[in-house]
């Protein structure tokens, strides 16, 4: 589901403007935009890779803890990560990875970690999953008409 539905056209906007200005971005790059009607401070986008052999996962998961680096930079305590958009082995790999940032002494300002998907059924079924992965506290809930999973590590 793309982000421009819950959270207002500025986010469409701020990632046009950074494309005219800079051009494409390329995989394992992350952009920085305001978060429109969100509930949350920024939202930190990810180009993924659009295949996935091993180059491209390390892309991946390079690009996921840029972003979880990008968060612990801003001071932000919360992230949340969309799950709508792949495959199973691409949530593999975004827990992994996440749990290894987690593992690292330096993650500590960071408290949180979302989920988010607009299918509550969906998330319902990860917290088992997330649970294999190490996150505790899992909760489902709603996050501006999208549902989420919060776990804490």
């Amino acid at each position: 589901m793309p982000l421009i539905f819950p959270g207002g056209e500025v986010i469409k906007e701020q990632c046009d403007d950074h494309i005219k200005k800079s051009g494409n971005l390329l995989p394992g790059s992350i952009f920085v935009s305001e978060a429109g009607r969100m509930l949350c401070d920024v939202i930190i986008h990810v180009v993924e890779p659009t295949t996935f052999d091993d180059q491209a996962v390390n892309v991946y998961q390079s690009s996921i803890e840029k972003a979880l680096e990008e968060a612990l930079g801003r001071r932000l305590q919360f992230v949340a990560f969309p799950l709508s958009f792949g495959a199973a082995f691409k949530r593999e790999v975004l827990f992994a990875t996440i749990k290894q940032f987690f593992e690292k002494p330096e993650s500590a300002g960071l408290k949180s970690v979302q989920f988010v998907d607009d299918n509550v059924e969906q998330l319902k079924k990860l917290e088992d999953q997330l649970k294999e992965y190490g996150f505790s506290q899992t909760s489902t809930g709603n996050l501006s008409n999208l549902s989420h999973v919060q776990t804490e590590m």
